[in-house]
């Protein structure tokens, strides 16, 4: 492989970051430790400190969910109710760019999300971006390829978001 990045299941160099398939075994050591140590935080602690220690729990759990979707297909998404635009799926959309952002009502983040989606859209939508924005599921923001396959959870990395949109609506199907 040419680029300076190891492939997802190559192993990374010493001090080097992990690779995907490092930092997914790492997480998943780690998920262990943690739902063990959870069991025992749920037998003695405050609820404020339970509640502090699921939060962690789900972080580092989806957090390993979403590292293992990079590089893969996206799965279809199953929505039971479109609040406006036609019914969509990822299959009908495959061969354009898709940003997937997911929200909830109450998050304040995600409010602050909507004009950066907006710009987005102005900036991006004449090229073939599409934004589907999804609540209930509370991952974050994806980027799919006109293949179909996942290329970035956002991680607030404006840019880096804006570098990938970029390289997928360059690419052809």
């Amino acid at each position: 492989m040419s680029s300076a990045t190891p492939a997802a299941n190559e192993p990374s160099a010493p001090g080097q970051l992990p690779s995907q398939l490092e930092a997914v075994e790492m997480l998943d050591a780690e998920l262990s430790f943690v739902s063990e140590r959870l069991k025992s935080i749920k037998l003695t602690a405050t609820t404020e400190q339970k509640q502090y220690a699921n939060r962690v729990f789900v972080e580092l759990r989806d957090y390993r969910t979403r590292l293992k979707l990079v590089g893969q297909p996206a799965p279809e998404i199953e929505v039971k109710e479109w609040i406006s635009g036609e019914p969509a799926t990822l299959a009908a959309l495959r061969g354009k760019v898709i940003l997937l952002e997911f929200w909830a009502t109450w998050c304040k983040p995600c409010e602050q999300m909507f004009p950066k989606l907006k710009q987005l859209a102005d900036e991006y939508g004449a090229r073939g971006l599409n934004i589907i924005a999804l609540t209930r599921h509370y991952l974050t923001m994806a980027i799919i390829d006109r293949a179909g396959v996942v290329r970035h959870f956002y991680d607030g990395d404006e840019e880096r978001v804006r570098q990938i949109l970029d390289s997928c609506l360059a690419e052809s199907v």
